[in-house]
Formats: C-alpha cells, structure tokens, sequence
C-alpha cells in the first residue's frame, strides 16, 4: 500500500517536486526593502519526472513480487503440512485399526500353541517383542501426527479442529505371557 501511495503521489507531484517557496527581499534604490514572497516554478521541458516516476513503478512492482512470493511460499508450506498430517494420520489409523490387532492376535495364538506345549518360551516373547515394537510405532506414528498437525497449525496461522478420533488405547498386556 505504501509503495502504491508512493507512486500515486510521485505521478501527481512529479511536475512540482522542483519548486521553491521562499521569502524574497530586494532594496530599493530609495534604501527601502521590499520584502515579500517568492514562488520558483521550473519549466519542464526535459525532465518531466519520468525517472522518479520509473523509480516508484518499480519499487511498487518490486513489492508486489515480494508479496507473491510470500504468498507462495506459505500456500506451498499449507501444502507440504497437510501432507504430512494426512500421511500421519493414515498410517497411525492402520496402525490402530489393522496392524496392532493383528499382532495382539498373533500374541494371543502364540500364547495358546505355548499352552498346548506346540511352541518354546523364546517364540512367545519375540511375539510379545514384535507387538511391542509394532505399538511403538504406533505411538511415534502418533506424535508425527501431532508435530504435523502443529506445524498445520503453524503454517495457516491458527487453530484447528481435533480430526482424528481420542481413543483409549491401551498398550498390549505385558503379563500374557507369565
């Protein structure tokens, strides 16, 4: 706005920008002083401001580019951060949803093939340890969400609403297999 109003009154006073107001005083022959105002106004025959003018059209288009250039790279950080998020967020549900399951359903029939004496100790703790893992990464999953969803937050300059689901989830039983 500013280099707009700058060019506005460049373009405007361009013409004027070289007069001179002042106060004048001249003797008389007599002795006495006329004392008055002076006005000095130049007569543009070749400089007619085009280089100020020039000057200000450029420093306007220079900030408009400056301008663009922000708005781009903020949209271009909206993007990259919803990306994120939305990767963030499906792996964490497939993680949730699928995966864990799964894993404390292989805990639990690796436990019952202990039971049936079909399976040593050490396979029912690697799957324990498997399980483990897997809700660990579940729970880093989880806190890239989040730093995502902050970031999100960072980048569109406020709050968001809370998209995915608060569920009690527990972590797998660390006593099945005692």
């Amino acid at each position: 706005r500013a280099a707009a109003d700058q060019l506005g009154l460049t373009a405007d006073f361009r013409l004027l920008e070289d007069m001179e107001l002042g106060v004048s005083a001249e003797r008389e022959p007599d002795g006495a002083w006329l004392i008055g105002p002076s006005l000095e106004i130049p007569l543009p025959l070749f400089d007619q401001g085009q280089t100020r003018l020039t000057q200000a059209e450029l420093s306007l288009r220079q900030q408009q580019d400056a301008l663009a250039a922000k708005e781009m790279s903020i949209q271009a950080d909206i993007r990259r951060a919803v990306a994120i998020l939305s990767f963030s967020r499906s792996k964490a549900e497939r993680l949730r949803d699928t995966v864990l399951p799964l894993k404390q359903n292989i805990t639990r029939l690796t436990l019952a093939e202990y039971n049936y004496m079909l399976v040593g100790a050490f396979e029912v703790l690697a799957t324990e340890q498997h399980e483990n893992e897997t809700y660990l990464e579940y729970l880093d999953t989880l806190a890239e969400y989040w730093s995502a969803h902050t970031a999100l937050e960072a980048a569109v300059g406020g709050r968001l609403p809370l998209p995915i689901e608060q569920t009690s989830q527990t972590p797998p039983s660390q006593g099945d297999a005692s």
